[in-house]
């Protein structure tokens, strides 16, 4: 129909643990692809798999993986505005405890408008103060090292996400920080190529002076 929600499947759990759908995909021989569960959405705005938790704490999906060299979650795209794994929240679009691997950035100048220098970038480098510091238990509780997004919030506002009450940050865009050090370098090293050729005027003015 046209209108309405259309479901390829509807599966609810109730209670503590409970899965609406669990899946296994065990390794065997030949050249198979192997799926513990496929989900298919064609339509616009069509959810292959759409997770939902009210929980507190709760999962909307859940992915794990025990191989070398496997994935608890994928997602894959070929479209040119798509997005293999989207996230969207109010605290974090996306939260690991462990290391993980950013594999790339869209960019290009056919979606960028307006594009200028960044101006004043060794000021806000120097602005910025790195921090050792603990997580709390909520966050891992490891030692670690980085920026404070409050600090980093009043000096380069683009990097920064908030939440709703625009108070207190959510998370720093590491990456997006470095434009601006690049920048900054660029601009340090006009300011010593200028005392270079200051120093090297001097030393001309000093050896024609009779001695």
């Amino acid at each position: 129909p046209a209108g309405g929600t259309n479901y390829g499947g509807y599966f609810q759990a109730d209670g503590i643990y409970g899965m609406g759908v669990y899946g296994i995909a065990t390794y065997g021989a030949g050249t198979a692809t192997n799926y513990g569960g496929y989900f298919q959405a064609n339509g616009i705005y069509g959810f292959g798999v759409y997770g939902y938790s009210t929980g507190n704490p709760g999962t909307g999906v859940y992915g794990y993986a025990t191989g070398s060299s496997s994935d608890g979650v994928t997602g894959y795209t070929n479209g040119s505005n798509s997005t293999g794994v989207r996230g969207r929240g109010v605290a974090y679009d996306f939260y690991a405890a462990g290391p993980g691997q950013d594999y790339g950035t869209a960019s290009s100048i056919r979606w960028k408008r307006n594009i200028v220098d960044i101006e004043n970038a060794l000021d806000k480098v120097l602005a910025l103060r790195g921090v050792y510091f603990d997580w709390d238990e909520e966050h891992g509780g490891q030692h670690d090292m980085g920026f404070i997004a409050e600090e980093v919030g009043k000096i380069i506002p683009e990097v920064v996400t908030y939440e709703p009450d625009e108070v207190y940050a959510t998370g720093i865009d590491y990456g997006a920080i470095t434009p601006v050090l690049v920048q900054a370098i660029k601009e340090q090293q006009e300011q010593i190529k200028r005392l270079n050729d200051e120093i090297e005027e001097l030393r001309k003015y000093l050896s024609a002076l009779p001695r």
